[in-house]
């Protein structure tokens, strides 16, 4: 069983021996082939962001993955890779502006519009900077997609998205039980989702602007984990979904191509639609990687890979971001204690990312 430690200031102290103890582990990487890509740089996006949702610890994916070998990993398969640190980002104020009771519930929105914002501004300077460099965003919550989604439908409006995770993460300000903006992820995209005005809510005022997701523009996989408003929002939106019953049911072979079928690409056929992936490291079965979501029943190590490596046979990914690692999500202290199960999460993550760019076994 894994835990998590809520989001407070009483528990910094605790971070940081855990990280402390983390960080001073060695770390064991996996070296492969590559196979063929549109693209010979990559950009690593660190983006700690971590108050879209009650759980502390997400912040410091971005440091974990890479101590778990991500840039080492990059470069052995033959990428330039430009890593210009994390995003800094301004955390939460009791004197932050909040949103109107009739506007919805979004916790810290504020803080977390803003940095989004950021995040979708570094992406986009990502893709100006040149079409050969891929943006991999280093997450942070899953509220992170919000803003590496946005920044690159900004150079590639035809954008289509694949999202890995256990939820579908469909809820708005106006829909939201919780009011945690890591649940509102694609659902502040989406542009047929709930009814909800940008202009109301504090810190994404910036999205009245942007391009939004239409239902033939997104895809959910390895959906498992879900309560009954979002089981009522996939069927009012008409999302394309796969849940994990459909992968028992049909491989996670047959699922990539419908996925992708309906995005209008497909495997090893060239000049189709630009895509992006997210994946949330939650999409996992728990006893393979340490998440915050207990749920039994996830995907194992080789769909996970499989999911990844059907991304990178479109020759389309233009983006990609890595989720919800969170070395802070612990094993009990009788299976080995806390460092060696985040540490094995974040290689886990890293060789899907190696996978999403082209790492094969042969």
């Amino acid at each position: 069983m894994s835990h998590a430690i809520q989001r407070s200031g009483s528990n910094r102290l605790l971070r940081q021996q855990n990280l402390k103890d983390l960080y001073n582990r060695p770390p064991s990487v996996t070296r492969g082939l590559r196979f063929e890509t549109a693209y010979d740089k990559i950009q690593i996006i660190g983006a700690p962001v971590n108050d879209g949702g009650p759980l502390a610890g997400a912040e410091f994916g971005p440091g974990l993955l890479r101590k778990a070998h991500l840039v080492d990993g990059l470069v052995d398969l033959n990428y330039e890779v430009i890593d210009e640190g994390d995003l800094n980002f301004d955390p939460p104020s009791k004197d932050d502006p909040c949103a109107e009771q009739s506007a919805g519930t979004a916790h810290d929105s504020f803080s977390v519009g803003n940095a989004l914002q950021k995040v979708a501004g570094a992406v986009e300077i990502c893709h100006n900077r040149n079409d050969s460099v891929l943006p991999v965003v280093l997450g942070g919550d899953q509220s992170t997609s919000v803003g590496s989604i946005v920044g690159s439908m900004r150079c590639h409006p035809n954008l289509g998205v694949v999202a890995v995770g256990a939820h579908a993460d469909l809820h708005t300000p106006l829909s939201s039980p919780t009011g945690h903006i890591h649940g509102m992820a694609h659902g502040l995209l989406m542009e047929d989702a709930t009814e909800w005005d940008p202009a109301e809510i504090p810190g994404f005022e910036w999205l009245l602007k942007e391009r939004r997701l239409g239902r033939q523009d997104i895809v959910l996989i390895a959906l498992r984990d879900l309560d009954s408003p979002t089981r009522r929002l996939l069927m009012e939106n008409h999302v394309k979904f796969f849940d994990m019953s459909a992968i028992d049911r049909w491989g996670i072979g047959e699922v990539m191509e419908r996925a992708l079928a309906h995005l209008g690409s497909w495997p090893h056929v060239r000049n189709s639609r630009p895509l992006h992936l997210s994946f949330d490291i939650g999409a996992m079965d728990p006893s393979v990687a340490l998440t915050a979501s207990n749920a039994r029943g996830g995907l194992t190590y080789r769909e996970a890979h499989h999911v990844c490596e059907s991304m990178s046979d479109t020759h389309q990914l233009c983006s990609l971001d890595m989720l919800e690692v969170n070395p802070l999500i612990h094993e009990d202290a009788s299976k080995g204690g806390p460092a060696g199960g985040a540490l094995e999460t974040a290689e886990i993550a890293v060789s899907l990312i190696g996978s999403a760019v082209g790492s094969r076994i042969v």
